[in-house]
């Protein structure tokens, strides 16, 4: 409630506005590689800009003064610790609380000068806890960052891991198949080898068998002769 009272223009922000926008894209060529050879970053704009929907001074203070809007400043101004400012006003709050049941239990004459005190240093505590908030905001974006780094370094972890199985499922591959490529070398090896052996056998198989017919070949000549003479004399010598 204290932010939008000070800033009523974000309680209904125009439509298809992202609550966090991307950066230009042109911010991505500023890395270490191109130091000096792109143009310096414009510079912060100057007077008034336009932020979420809302128009914001560059002059405005981040958190806007307390007399400004009327309310009396309970602490002090300059470098003081919060916290300690804090419990004050809680005592302080408390005491007013109290008084304030007495005032509506007894006369009721100061209910409303109680009220606002009450509402007085409810402001002064919001205002307090809004110095908090470039505080907060660096924190949060300090987490994000964290967060955004612990995720791409698991990730990159993820992706070593993966690398380092997919290399070894690769290697183990590469092996299989140099194995299975000797074996497939080995048997042509084996068969080219097994038939020279059966076409040696079956020429020294020929070669004989050619030696043998040869030798008997005189014999059967012979007697061929013997018998043909044998007909002629009985032919010729009844």
């Amino acid at each position: 409630f204290f932010f939008f009272r000070f800033f009523p223009s974000t309680m209904n922000p125009p439509p298809n506005v992202s609550p966090f926008p991307f950066p230009p894209k042109w911010y991505c060529h500023y890395t270490p590689e191109n130091e000096g050879r792109l143009p310096a970053p414009p510079e912060p704009p100057k007077g008034t800009y336009s932020m979420f929907g809302a128009t914001v001074s560059m002059d405005a203070p981040l958190t806007a003064q307390l007399e400004d809007q009327g309310i009396p400043r309970l602490y002090p101004t300059g470098e003081f610790d919060h916290i300690t400012e804090l419990r004050k006003l809680n005592k302080k709050l408390l005491d007013t609380f109290a008084d304030l049941v007495t005032s509506l239990a007894d006369t009721q004459d100061k209910k409303d000068e109680l009220l606002l005190s009450i509402s007085f240093i409810f402001f002064n505590m919001y205002h307090l806890l809004n110095d908090f908030r470039p505080h907060q905001g660096e924190e949060i974006v300090r987490a994000m960052l964290e967060a955004q780094i612990q995720r791409r370094q698991s990730t990159a972890e993820e992706l070593r891991r993966s690398f380092s199985e997919v290399a070894a499922l690769v290697q183990e591959s590469m092996a299989l198949l140099d194995a299975e490529i000797a074996l497939e070398e080995q048997q042509q090896r084996d068969l080219l080898a097994g038939s020279s052996r059966g076409s040696m056998a079956g020429s020294a198989s020929v070669y004989s068998a050619a030696t043998t017919s040869a030798a008997s070949a005189p014999t059967s000549v012979a007697a061929w002769d013997l018998s043909e003479q044998a007909v002629q004399q009985q032919i010729w010598n009844p």
